[in-house]
């Protein structure tokens, strides 16, 4: 049963969705909006955040005084690709702090300015980057949403380029079919309070531009799973991409991967973001926390 808060943000996500799906007209102006709400997710004082800037990629690194100094995350930030919300940050340390990691927070270029490959370019640069100081099974992934299928495509290069895997990976709600054919697009769409069908589009188009919709790279689901590393994939019943999960896990389990899939029922899309608010997004950032202690 859901709490009182998660009801009460419910509702008020209901109310905020009836705003339109997003699109090239109000992209700059919703950019803007996602700004503001950071100041509703002020990170917390014990929080060190310190930008990191090199060749071919940007980031920031968030510790809190639990994270380990051999131990890091490599976290991805969903957003369809077009939006980096900085009330992230939140979330991000918060994920540490259960994980008692430290993370790699990568600030990658969006999208429709910087359309595939540009993204999973920066982050296959900033894993090599982190090769040189850690070991590959002291480094997990993380990612939601868009930032899940760019775990998920970062896999598939890395296994393109012959490196060695990171100990795990947690892909939150990830866009994986950019086909658009996961049946929970049309089954779900009366009761998903977050995401339009039509935002959907949207986001793939700005950042797959020219790039096959079934490229098994750019859209994770078509590649094959073999010799992945662990898996931790989640996502709500409710939601709409919540099909692109399913078949990800199924897909994972047949090529013989150790995939676990977390689900919840009667929340919404990427609900970790509102650990400060609700007790289920906690719940769900210390299942992710002793996730990554247990690989790492």
């Amino acid at each position: 049963m859901k709490t009182v808060r998660a009801k009460i943000f419910r509702t008020a996500l209901i109310v905020r969705s009836k705003r339109g799906p997003i699109n090239d007209s109000n992209l700059a102006q919703t950019r803007k909006s996602l700004d503001r709400l950071e100041k509703y997710f002020p990170v917390r004082k014990k929080v060190e955040i310190r930008p990191i800037k090199e060749e071919d990629f940007r980031g920031e690194w968030i510790t809190v005084p639990n994270s380990r100094a051999d131990k890091v995350i490599l976290y991805i930030h969903g957003g369809g690709f077009v939006f980096y919300p900085k009330f992230y940050r939140d979330y991000i340390s918060r994920l540490g702090e259960k994980s008692g990691t430290k993370v790699l927070s990568l600030d990658y270029s969006l999208a429709p300015e910087n359309p595939y490959p540009k993204a999973l370019n920066e982050a296959i640069a900033a894993y090599k980057w982190l090769l040189r100081t850690f070991k590959s099974k002291d480094i997990a992934f993380a990612g939601d949403s868009a930032g899940g299928a760019l775990v998920l495509s970062l896999l598939h290069q890395i296994r393109e380029e012959k490196l060695a895997y990171p100990a795990c990976a947690i892909a939150l709600s990830p866009a994986t079919d950019a086909t658009l054919k996961s049946a929970s697009i049309e089954t779900n769409r009366a009761r998903d309070i977050f995401i339009k069908k039509a935002s959907i589009s949207y986001f793939i188009d700005a950042y797959f531009a020219q790039t096959p919709r079934d490229h098994p790279i750019a859209s994770p689901l078509h590649g094959s799973f073999k010799g992945f590393p662990p898996l931790l994939i989640e996502a709500d019943k409710d939601e709409i991409m919540y099909d692109d999960s399913s078949r990800v896990v199924e897909k994972a389990k047949k090529a013989g991967v150790d995939v676990e899939f977390y689900e919840t029922q009667g929340l919404w899309h990427v609900h970790h973001l509102y650990a400060r608010y609700i007790p289920e997004a906690k719940k769900s950032i210390e299942h992710l926390g002793e996730y990554i202690r247990h690989h790492t």
